[in-house]
């Protein structure tokens, strides 16, 4: 999930991630938050409103960089990674990220086209 704590449909997702993130909880799975937010403390007081229990990060100043890397020119960006590190789908909201997560540990993959999922650079972790 890509993210900013100043995008209001960012934090309209929110709400799906967390449902999603319980009915998965204790099964084959991973969510990771990447903020592209400019300042941490913006990011810091974010978590704390939206309590949201999964892994964070922030890659201050280095939002353009990432959407390039991850093909994408708005947010909220969600990606589903299949077990291999490859992304099985991308900029899915609401319903279609349970499905697709579904998909996933049932056995599908991604589409040998799809690039890998890369994270690097300069990030900062953080968790609620």
């Amino acid at each position: 999930d890509f993210w900013a704590s100043w995008c209001g449909p960012c934090r309209q997702e929110i709400p799906h991630l967390k449902e999603y993130y319980e009915a998965f909880k204790g099964q084959d799975v991973a969510f990771l938050s990447v903020s592209i937010d400019a300042k941490e403390d913006q990011w810091k007081k974010a978590m704390s409103e939206e309590n949201m229990p999964w892994d964070q990060a922030i890659v201050p100043n280095a939002g353009k960089e990432v959407m390039e890397l991850y093909q994408f020119s708005g947010i909220p960006f969600i990606l589903v990674i299949d077990k291999e590190g490859n992304i099985y789908k991308k900029n899915v909201r609401g319903e279609a990220i349970k499905t697709a997560v579904q998909e996933v540990l049932d056995g599908k993959t991604a589409s040998p086209a799809q690039p890998k999922s890369v994270i690097g650079g300069s990030m900062m972790m953080g968790s609620m």
